[in-house]
């Protein structure tokens, strides 16, 4: 089976927290990354680019790749293209109310209690042991 390509950034404040946002629909309230489906003749890094402009409203700038990785959720099968950025224009807000309902930045141990995304539950562990290392 052929996973559905997905794209997002990891964007880390000043104190090396990292952005996440809320989502609160029927079907998932968690934490994930910024970032959603690869459209057809995309690039994963045009999609991750994109889906921050569409979801918070800022524009970024892709620092690095940080890898990508494959996984099953309740929603099918999927591989996601993480990428480190920063934000150059605009202040993070949410953009898509029906979707999300918040947004913050946390400390890497503090996601550890949080409900977080199929793809944030991947990625936590590379981030904490060290095997993705942000820049």
């Amino acid at each position: 089976m052929k996973p559905i390509d997905l794209a997002g950034c990891v964007v880390v404040d000043g104190y090396d927290r990292l952005l996440l946002l809320h989502r609160n629909t029927q079907k998932f309230q968690h934490w994930e990354l910024p970032g959603g489906k690869v459209e057809k003749g995309e690039t994963a890094e045009a999609a991750a680019v994109r889906e921050l402009r569409e979801e918070l409203g800022v524009q970024v700038r892709l620092v690095k790749a940080l890898g990508s990785e494959e996984f099953e959720d309740a929603d099918g099968y999927f591989r996601y293209h993480w990428f480190q950025a920063v934000i150059e224009g605009g202040e993070p807000e949410v953009q898509e109310a029906g979707k999300f309902d918040d947004f913050d930045y946390f400390d890497l141990e503090d996601l550890m209690s949080l409900s977080l995304s199929a793809n944030m539950q991947v990625l936590l562990p590379k981030l904490a042991s060290a095997e993705i290392i942000l820049d």
